[in-house]
């Protein structure tokens, strides 16, 4: 009997699986493995019976573990016929690894999953399997994976991820630390070959995953390689694709890295009606402080670069980072407002949650004050402002009494 590779899918990390699955195709172990999806935990149900073992997946943000708890919960009173394994992989998980333990996963993946779910997949067939399939030890090559599957039973169409890790090693941020600080760029060619797969199905957009679009394939990883970046631009358009978003959702761009070389090319090329800048705070102490490695006035110039080339700033602030004073505050709402008024820049407000796997993991949000709630609240009102900041303090929360129960256990980071 074959075995069910059952993924469980989550509206947080829906792009996480599609690499795996892409993975898995390249070899021949999908011979003696199904790969499911379920939305729901009782539709693995269905599969009773069918399989020698059902091995179901997971990929979460420490934000879901409410649900994660609920599902594996689920799981055990399915009494399922089959023998069934979990395993888990993901933002978490390779932030907290012994949280999953902790969890109760059969297995766990920090860090890179591609070479790693080919090793268990080959391990399950062998009838040997580790606890720990770690990613982090032998960071991949993206040119040696695809970006998504295409086989018919597995399609999914997803914005390429083009960079794999961060240089800057910011202290909320937990990318230079779960994806490593080297920059590792996917190829244009590879780019190219799976945008142009995708246009006979009339998928004829493009958007890309990127801690910092403009530093793709950059020597320092700020500077834009303008000629790279024109290669790209110009050989996704010969093949067909439509409409073309480079540095908006989902990913953005690093201020110092706005320039009015890239801002041509953008405006040339690309469908881009929007820019996300992430400034994250108003105060150079604060800056200073998360070692975000650039100034307002760098700030202040990406803003006014972009809304001069026509393109509306959408700009990133983190509110109620750690050590974060009433000084700090009045100094982000004062920069905030001033960008807003002179350039027309839409603010984008966050609350600080402290992400396992940043050097920040185990500090706490500093509460907002009824004053700086109030000013989003009214600047969310005019439309001048938009973000999750409200939600996200009660995240925030959440956190820290799973702290508290010992569900998450981040390790330091300098």
């Amino acid at each position: 009997m074959k075995y069910a590779l059952i993924f469980r899918s989550l509206k947080n990390v829906k792009y996480s699986f599609a690499p795996l699955i892409a993975s898995l195709e390249k070899t021949d172990l999908l011979q003696d493995i199904d790969i499911l999806f379920v939305k729901k935990i009782d539709q693995i149900k269905e599969y009773d019976g069918e399989y020698a073992e059902i091995i179901v997946a997971f990929s979460f943000m420490t934000f879901d573990l409410d649900q994660i708890i609920t599902d594996l919960t689920d799981l055990r009173k399915l009494n399922l016929k089959t023998p069934y394994s979990t395993i888990a992989g993901g933002p978490h998980i390779s932030g907290d690894p012994k949280s999953g333990q902790t969890l109760g996963f059969d297995s766990i993946f920090p860090g890179d999953g591609e070479a790693t779910i080919r090793q268990y997949c080959a391990d399950l067939l062998a009838g040997h399997r580790k606890k720990i399939y770690d990613g982090t030890l032998h960071p991949i090559d993206l040119n040696d994976y695809p970006p998504f599957p295409t086989h018919k039973d597995h399609l999914m169409f997803i914005p390429i991820e083009i960079t794999r890790g961060c240089p800057f090693g910011c202290k909320y941020c937990a990318t230079s630390y779960i994806a490593g600080r080297k920059i590792r760029d996917r190829d244009i060619d590879q780019i190219i070959e799976y945008l142009a797969w995708s246009v006979p199905y009339d998928k004829l957009m493009a958007r890309f995953i990127t801690p910092n679009a403009f530093g793709y394939s950059s020597p320092n990883g700020v500077r834009p390689n303008l000629d790279i970046l024109e290669k790209l631009f110009f050989r996704i358009r010969q093949v067909g694709i439509k409409q073309l978003y480079f540095g908006s959702f989902p990913s953005e761009v690093r201020p110092e890295s706005v320039t009015p070389e890239v801002l041509k090319l953008i405006t040339k090329y690309c469908d881009n009606q929007s820019l996300v800048i992430g400034i994250q705070s108003g105060s150079e102490e604060m800056l200073k402080r998360m070692k975000r490695g650039h100034t307002l006035e760098d700030g202040e110039r990406a803003i006014s670069l972009t809304r001069k080339f026509g393109i509306e700033p959408l700009v990133d602030f983190i509110f109620g980072l750690p050590g974060e004073t009433p000084q700090d505050r009045r100094d982000t709402l004062n920069w905030m407002t001033r960008i807003n008024r002179k350039y027309g820049a839409r603010i984008h407000a966050h609350v600080f949650m402290p992400l396992v796997g940043s050097p920040w993991a185990n500090t706490e949000t500093e509460p907002l004050d009824p004053k700086t709630l109030s000013y989003l609240g009214r600047f969310a009102q005019e439309q001048r402002l938009y973000g999750q900041w409200f939600s996200q303090q009660k995240l925030a929360k959440k956190v820290q009494r799973w702290k508290q129960m010992g569900l998450i256990n981040p390790p330091e980071h300098d």
